[in-house]
């Protein structure tokens, strides 16, 4: 098929070609960069289309919204049909009116249930946003189900806390959008960066956006990394949207997608922007490498950083990014932070860091603290 070629001011190439069609709402999409299973799938070129502010938007279709009943076994077909009847409307609002029953059960088990419609959600005291859900959202569904201040730990009050005082904030792995649009109601006045390159994410966040009518959320569709270029981007075709789409190549992972990257410096520099406040990284195991791609505005502003940190041979490398730039590493438990000087592997159970200069300790002052 004949293409016509532009370039965005990131001098990446945009490919002009027709549409497909998403599988849920039949709509007809214009996909980015090509899809492929590493089952063995189909392959299709795509083109790399950008946002209003010029930066790189990639909106695609992929394989994981096929009905995964037509491949699997007959577990994976009645947890689908299970699945699929808790979304339906009429079923998922009565199983929504159940919250209060529901409360007193194990809720690493009941946040697994898909919520419908609309979620608002808000942190004790601060203002509250709303997320929409189709059901397929683990993330809107689990905040739901378990509330902002249970959460992933403490990890969403410091986040608050820190958003609150910060006027630039960067969300790298932004997902649907939790942390943008928290950071987003808490400080109105704030400027948020929201990475996402997973396209199913992405248009989710962006319904996020319009929902809560946020004016203060930029949604940049790239990954952002150590260098620059096109990555395949690593997810897993499963029933719910969010199942870790990450650059890193991961055995569980089962199809692929091709995102363009950036550095963040590079970023930040085509914006004239030479100092952030807040730097949240959820990236599946390459957050190392979005680190050393934010090198010189991290050694110019000394941002507080809030990471995950799940993968194993990550330690190393954020041990010696923390010794090299003179930070102070918390774990993000349950109870409250965790003073970790060591970025150790043991200790209170806790999925993220904060990482803090010395020069910012004022910033967490008041903030939970377990000795």
């Amino acid at each position: 098929m004949a293409s016509s070629i532009a370039t965005t001011r990131l001098g990446l190439p945009i490919t002009n070609s027709g549409p497909l069609t998403d599988y849920d709402s039949g709509r007809q999409v214009y996909p980015v960069g090509s899809c492929t299973s590493r089952a063995g799938g189909d392959s299709r070129e795509s083109p790399f289309l950008h946002n209003h502010a010029g930066y790189v938007k990639p909106l695609t279709t992929d394989h994981s919204h096929d009905p995964p009943a037509s491949r699997g076994s007959m577990p994976s077909i009645i947890k689908t049909g299970v699945f699929e009847a808790l979304r339906l409307p009429g079923i998922n609002a009565i199983l929504r009116a159940c919250r209060p029953l529901l409360s007193h059960f194990d809720m690493r088990t009941v946040d697994r249930f898909p919520v419908r419609g609309r979620v608002v959600l808000a942190l004790a005291g601060e203002a509250p946003f709303v997320m929409e859900s189709d059901g397929k959202d683990s993330v809107a569904s689990a905040a739901y189900w378990v509330g902002l201040d249970s959460y992933e730990g403490c990890t969403l009050k410091v986040f608050g806390h820190l958003a609150k005082l910060s006027n630039e904030i960067i969300d790298v792995g932004a997902n649907t959008g939790l942390f943008s649009l928290l950071a987003a109601a808490v400080h109105p006045e704030a400027r948020v960066h929201a990475f996402e390159p997973f396209p199913q994410a992405a248009r989710r966040l962006e319904t996020n956006l319009q929902a809560n009518g946020f004016r203060n959320v930029e949604l940049v569709q790239v990954a952002l990394s150590k260098s620059p270029g096109v990555l395949p981007l690593y997810y897993k075709e499963a029933l719910r949207l969010t199942q870790g789409a990450s650059l890193r190549d991961d055995a569980h992972m089962t199809s692929t997608i091709e995102v363009p990257v950036l550095r963040l410096d590079d970023y930040l520099e085509r914006l004239s922007l030479r100092e952030i406040d807040l730097l949240k990284i959820d990236v599946e195991g390459a957050e190392p490498d979005v680190l050393a791609g934010a090198e010189k505005v991290i050694s110019l502003s000394h941002p507080e950083i809030i990471t995950e940190l799940l993968v194993k041979d990550c330690y190393p490398r954020l041990r010696e990014f923390v010794q090299r730039h003179g930070y102070v590493p918390y774990r993000l438990a349950e109870a409250g932070i965790c003073p970790d000087p060591e970025l150790g592997e043991n200790g209170p159970i806790a999925m993220n860091r904060l990482l803090i200069h010395p020069s910012r300790m004022e910033r967490i002052s008041g903030l939970p603290f377990m000795h």
